[in-house]
């Protein structure tokens, strides 16, 4: 039987919603037109603009096939059991105006590629169990009037962005675990007229003269003010006081041995303490003790600091697990944690400080998988997770961080194919990935990251040809490939690279001759082949190198 229209898409999606069990399914999967099965309208070129099926008992996971269905302009699926998810290939259609998953039972992130979808004027995601944080990229839906995500388990602040849809009159924020203050940037939405932002985890409308009368001009808003002496954090029982919190930290990882330890549990104030800096109330801003001999485990109640925006405790001999309690310390900026003995996960949690620009874990001991949740940290600079004994595969997720220029992910363990979505990271400079038992190509897509210096992919286990595209990165300065399994030739559009000082490509399967096209390349210092299937002679034009000082084609 053949189907009408993008067939494989339908198929997929009629076969993983359980559409056997669907409480109405006329002419689906029959050789009808697309415009007579149930739920599916057309317009006059036969191209599908609606897909209605709400209340149909539809269960499963959303197929990642939907993003084929680019003609869509309703999308609306709302109470039924549909699970796992939610595509991030939905972000694909961009002719979507109404999209509506309300009431199911997705999990996981809210896809930060949702932003792409800028003719969209509603977007339902209540009632369903997502969590992690709300993606700044939702301020891109200039268009949006409706927004529900309401009824889930979102957590964080929530980000200034949304004070960009300026068309919003319906905004439902209720029933999560946010906390904070709402934004400031939110007087600008000045259309909005039913506003829901009650049963949070502490998130309040700020005192200030300006946003108080702003919300008096919404018709209809629900949701608490902040009190004269709230923070920033979420309310918690029993909030020991920033000092308290500093002399937890002193006793939990042995204070009395550090190698300095000045002015500690004294009655000055706390910017005398060693290591600790303060804003102008008197707040800890940074915790600066790197090298200082700290021994023991990190409290949870360095989640209570709610002005810490830096934490700097590398090489010290820390063990036990990093605290989620550190996902509370919303003003979070800087976290290094970097060369100690930690151990256990990385908390998901971690995907709620939203102004996080880095995080360095190198050189401990922690396992398991990499959260995808931190694919949602859209101020991410850094993210160093190397010399660690995770496990499973780099999560795609980490392609939707618009500001990451360094990624490091060396010797950790990791294993599975490298996810063509890092692709998308346009700014960043160095990818090190060396050291891992990653499988698969090398993604073509890699050829489309402008500003890299630094690709390091050596010792894993990768197959394929070297793509050509890699000949697009013209500020590369390092390429290292040896010690895996690649075949094929030596593309001659590496001639491009005419800042590169370093070529690895030995211990591989490297076959055909070396391309005398590389003799073009001026910077060159470097160049390693050996321990390939290369054959033919070997090109003069490698003696038009100025400046190369080593030379291995054994």
């Amino acid at each position: 039987m053949t189907y009408p229209g993008n067939a494989r898409s339908w198929k997929r999606f009629f076969n993983s919603t359980g559409g056997h069990n669907w409480e109405r399914s006329g002419n689906w999967m029959s050789e009808k037109p697309l415009g007579e099965w149930y739920g599916v309208d057309t317009d006059n070129s036969g191209s599908v603009f609606r897909l209605s099926l709400n209340g149909n008992n539809l269960s499963g996971p959303l197929p990642q096939q939907m993003g084929n269905l680019t003609e869509l302009r309703i999308l609306s699926l709302s109470n039924n059991k549909l699970r796992g998810q939610i595509p991030p290939e939905l972000g694909s259609l961009v002719r979507l105006e109404y999209l509506a998953l309300g009431g199911n039972e997705f999990s996981g992130i809210i896809p930060r590629e949702l932003g792409q979808l800028t003719r969209l004027n509603k977007l339902d995601l209540g009632r369903n169990n997502l969590t992690g944080s709300i993606p700044a990229s939702l301020g891109e839906l200039v268009r949006m009037e409706t927004l529900s995500l309401a009824g889930n388990n979102l957590t964080g602040i929530v980000p200034a962005e949304l004070g960009n849809l300026l068309y919003l009159g319906t905004f439902f924020l209720s029933g999560n675990q946010l906390f904070g203050e709402l934004p400031e940037e939110f007087t600008s939405l000045n259309q909005l007229f039913h506003f829901e932002f009650e049963q949070n985890l502490g998130l309040c409308a700020p005192l200030g003269a300006d946003f108080q009368d702003w919300l008096t001009g919404v018709q209809n808003a629900q949701g608490p003010n902040c009190s004269p002496d709230q923070a920033i954090s979420p309310p918690l029982q029993d909030i020991p006081s920033e000092r308290d919190v500093l002399v937890a930290f002193y006793n939990s990882t042995g204070g009395r041995g550090w190698r300095n330890q000045e002015n500690w549990l004294s009655n000055l104030p706390l910017n005398q303490w060693y290591g600790v800096r303060t804003d102008g109330r008197g707040h800890v801003r940074e915790l600066q003790l790197a090298s200082n001999k700290l021994d023991g485990r990190l409290p949870a109640d360095l989640g209570h600091l709610p002005h810490l925006a830096h934490l700097q405790l590398r090489d010290n001999r820390l063990t036990g697990s990093i605290p989620a309690e550190l996902g509370h310390a919303s003003r979070l900026r800087t976290l290094n944690l970097s060369s100690n003995n930690l151990t256990s996960f990385v908390p998901p949690q971690l995907s709620n400080l939203q102004m996080l620009v880095s995080i360095n874990f190198r050189g401990n001991q922690l396992t398991g998988p990499i959260p995808p949740e931190l694919g949602s940290l859209s101020r991410l600079g850094e993210l160093n997770l190397s010399d660690n004994s995770l496990s499973g595969p780099i999560p795609r997720e980490l392609g939707n961080l618009p500001q990451l220029g360094y990624l490091y992910l060396e010797e950790t363990n990791l294993a599975g194919t490298i996810p063509p979505e890092l692709g998308n990271l346009a700014k960043l400079t160095q990818l090190s990935l060396s050291g891992n038992t990653l499988t698969g190509r090398i993604p073509a897509q890699l050829g489309n990251l402008s500003n890299l210096t630094i690709l390091n992919l050596e010792r894993n286990e990768l197959t394929g040809p070297i793509p050509s595209s890699l000949g697009n990165l013209s500020q590369l300065q390092v390429l290292r490939l040896h010690d895996n399994q690649l075949n094929g030739p030596i593309p001659a559009e590496l001639e491009n690279l005419s800042e590169l000082y370093h070529l690895f490509l030995y211990e591989n399967q490297l076959r055909g001759n070396i391309p005398p096209e590389l003799g073009n390349l001026a910077s060159l210092l470097s160049l390693k082949v050996q321990n390939n299937q290369l054959s033919g002679p070997i090109p003069p034009e490698l003696g038009n190198l100025p400046r190369l000082v080593l030379l291995d084609l054994a």
